[in-house]
């Protein structure tokens, strides 16, 4: 089993409702047309490759290997920055990962990893 993340309630909950997987299935439109790829998970309010834990890692301070409260989401994400020399090959990685922090931060989530 590799790692995931997926978002979660305040309670803990991985239950989203359907506005809140519109939010990411949008989301994951958004990444395919800006990289050409996307985590499969994204759109529904996750993400499945550990690439996505490396670059969430990158733009944060925090471990993409434990799970993060609603609290630790957004200031993770306000802190968050795309980097400037993203190639073709990491992009999708970096715009998953981003767009999956900035859903949850917006929507008040955090996220459950598991690996």
């Amino acid at each position: 089993m590799g790692w995931d993340m997926n978002a979660a309630t305040k309670s803990g909950s991985e239950k989203l409702t359907a506005e809140q997987l519109a939010a990411f299935k949008t989301a994951a439109e958004q990444v395919l047309a800006d990289a050409g790829s996307v985590d499969c998970l994204l759109e529904a309010g996750g993400l499945d490759c550990s690439v996505c834990a490396r670059a969430m890692e990158a733009m944060t301070d925090l471990s993409a290997w434990t799970d993060w409260t609603p609290e630790q989401m957004g200031e993770a994400f306000a802190g968050a920055v795309l980097p400037d020399d993203l190639t073709d090959d990491n992009r999708w990685e970096y715009h998953s990962a981003y767009h999956f922090m900035r859903v949850c931060a917006l929507l008040g989530l955090g996220a459950h990893a598991s690996y």
